[in-house]
């Protein structure tokens, strides 16, 4: 800044003036010790001088937060992935043969429920339309009957008849073998000879 004279008196106006811009000197001089004082203390690498730049306590919070939930989420995805393989090209067949077995499993499951729910439907008919002898039937047919009705299931295999297609008639192997058709020249000879 720069000072101003004032010329007023000549008794001593001038000293008061660079009194009063002394003191703003010693003001500048008092921040800049102030500054000095902030810079030189020693602070811990984990607090910033500025507080400006300082992460808050919300801050820090969000940070683990978000990093929690990334775990979270990758934790999420490996047990998802867990039993998870990619196919192989080469057993192609073995898991066709286990897609059946699992099939013919879970027919035989939903038969044997059906099964279930008939036998269960003729008792309560026998029953007639009494609600505790119903009740009685109801709790009558436990787990372990119904496992004895699947195993009956089981014991019963099921034949499996394999029908032979049909050919067209020409691409059977005896095609024209027939007794008529096997000897037709013979036939057309004795004609001929009776004829003669």
């Amino acid at each position: 800044m720069t000072e101003v004279h004032v010329l007023h008196q000549s008794d001593g106006s001038e000293d008061s003036a660079s009194a009063t811009s002394g003191s703003e000197q010693d003001s500048k001089a008092g921040l800049a010790d102030a500054m000095a004082k902030i810079l030189k203390k020693q602070i811990p690498a984990h607090q910033q001088i500025i507080l400006a730049k300082g992460t808050t306590d919300k801050e820090l919070a969000k940070k683990r937060q978000n990093i929690d939930e990334d775990s979270r989420e990758t934790q999420k995805r490996l047990w998802e992935e867990m039993g998870r393989t990619k196919p192989n090209p080469l057993e192609k067949e073995r898991e066709r043969k286990l897609q059946r077995i699992a099939q013919r499993g879970v027919v035989q499951l939903f038969n044997a429920v059906r099964k279930q729910q008939k036998v269960l439907d003729e008792k309560i008919k026998e029953v007639g339309s009494s609600e505790l002898k119903r009740e009685k039937v109801e709790k009558s047919m436990t787990k372990d009957k119904f496992l004895d009705i699947l195993k009956s299931a089981d014991s019963k295999p099921e034949k499996i008849e394999i029908k032979k297609e049909e050919k067209w008639s020409a691409l059977r192997e005896d095609f024209m073998m027939g007794a008529k058709m096997k000897d037709w020249d013979k036939e057309s000879d004795e004609d001929e000879a009776e004829d003669t």
